[in-house]
């Protein structure tokens, strides 16, 4: 084995980005698979994920049924191992002074480039089914962002209804 230096260094600005090299030699070593860092030992990927993990609180402001904006204290736990997150979310009325032990919902997601999408379903009296639809993103390092779509879907329709919203951004602890 060797390494490789490469003559002009590279830096990443760019979180959704991703590098692919394929090292052979070309008369007795060639690859079977040129673009399949799985299965071909000659090729290697590196894709350039964002780190979402930690915690997060904030205040979120939402409104149901597009009446009055109210607003909820959040905080939101996520832990991340490679491109898999693992969120954990946290309400609490304003007249609690702290948090919860037990969260309220937790799940998995799949981060694809700068933002993912967490569907939180959740089981009201069938047949209608109730979700939360999250998208998160960062803002910065520092700054978590997510839009919150309230939806129902009765059992027989394939569509969900959009019944209200929420915005927050949340400050990493």
């Amino acid at each position: 084995q060797a390494i490789v230096t490469c003559q002009h260094q590279w830096t990443v600005t760019d979180l959704n980005i991703g590098i692919l090299v394929c090292i052979y030699d070309p008369i007795v070593d060639k690859p079977q698979y040129p673009y399949d860092s799985d299965t071909d030992r000659h090729v290697a990927r590196r894709d350039i994920v964002p780190d979402f993990s930690g915690t997060y609180t904030g205040v979120e402001k939402y409104s149901l049924n597009f009446g009055d904006l109210k607003e909820s204290d959040v905080k939101i736990v996520i832990q991340q191992v490679n491109n898999l997150a693992t969120i954990s979310r946290y309400n609490k009325n304003r007249s609690e002074p702290n948090f919860r032990d037990m969260p309220d919902s937790t799940g998995t997601a799949t981060v694809t480039g700068s933002s993912f999408e967490y569907d939180e379903p959740r089981v009201q009296v069938p047949p209608t089914f109730t979700y939360r639809f999250f998208t998160f993103s960062l803002t910065n390092q520092n700054l978590l962002h997510y839009k919150k779509l309230y939806q129902t879907q009765k059992l027989i329709d394939a569509h969900r209804r959009t019944y209200g919203e929420g915005t927050a951004d949340l400050s990493r602890m």
